[in-house]
């Protein structure tokens, strides 16, 4: 019981904190990814699916290897499916409110991770400036690690789109007002390999999506 009876506001506001709360703890629930046949093909989805037919066998379930694989195709598609039907009279508020988590956070290891480098060219010759866990290359490490703008190269794709090269041309602008002396910028990613603990390591690194910035493009 109440000392005195909530008032119409309170108990408005207190509906949608509910409303609001709900909502999130639906929206956040760790729902996988649509698995299609592709996916499987991979190397570490072959690997791990191998781990659970071992399980699965040493409990006595005597499931084939394709039949795992389509039950994980069938369930990931009729989970992802309702989450998505359930959400969806919550969407347009969603947007309004720019409230809910769109994307799943760790939800699987990163077998290829990205490492962002950024060069200034001083005098004909480049210089590194900033690398990404790199105690001795911090330049702007503030900008590039905040958590909106390291989604950006975090999840670069294989073909990067104008948000990519509106990132390089923000590091470019920052690095040019820093170091007066250089006249482009160069970033880069760098994808490595990591491998599992129990495997070998791989030490093949592959440049990617190289940008150059000139202080004159963007400079006035």
């Amino acid at each position: 019981m109440f000392a005195t009876e909530p008032t119409r506001k309170a108990k408005i506001r207190a509906a949608l904190l509910a409303f609001v709360i709900a909502s999130q703890m639906f929206l956040a629930l760790p729902m996988p990814h649509r698995v299609s046949e592709s996916d499987l093909r991979k190397p570490e989805a072959k690997e791990e699916l191998g781990r659970w037919m071992s399980l699965i066998h040493s409990i006595g379930i005597d499931w084939t290897r394709d039949e795992v694989k389509t039950g994980v195709i069938e369930w990931t598609h009729w989970i992802t499916d309702n989450h998505k039907g359930l959400s969806k009279p919550i969407k347009p508020l969603r947007r309004y409110l720019g409230i809910g988590q769109s994307w799943a956070l760790f939800a699987a290891p990163d077998t290829h991770p990205n490492r962002l480098q950024v060069e200034a060219r001083i005098d004909g010759e480049w210089k590194m400036v900033f690398r990404r866990v790199d105690p001795e290359h911090r330049m702007m490490n503030t900008q590039i690690s905040f958590r909106r703008v390291r989604g950006v190269h975090d999840g670069v794709s294989n073909k990067p789109g104008k948000i990519y090269h509106a990132l390089c041309e923000f590091i470019a602008r920052g690095v040019f007002e820093q170091m007066p002396q250089a006249d482009a910028i160069r970033v880069q990613m760098y994808r490595h390999h990591k491998t599992a603990p129990h495997k070998p390591t791989d030490d093949t690194v592959v440049l990617r999506h190289t940008v150059n910035v000139r202080r004159k493009d963007v400079m006035e």
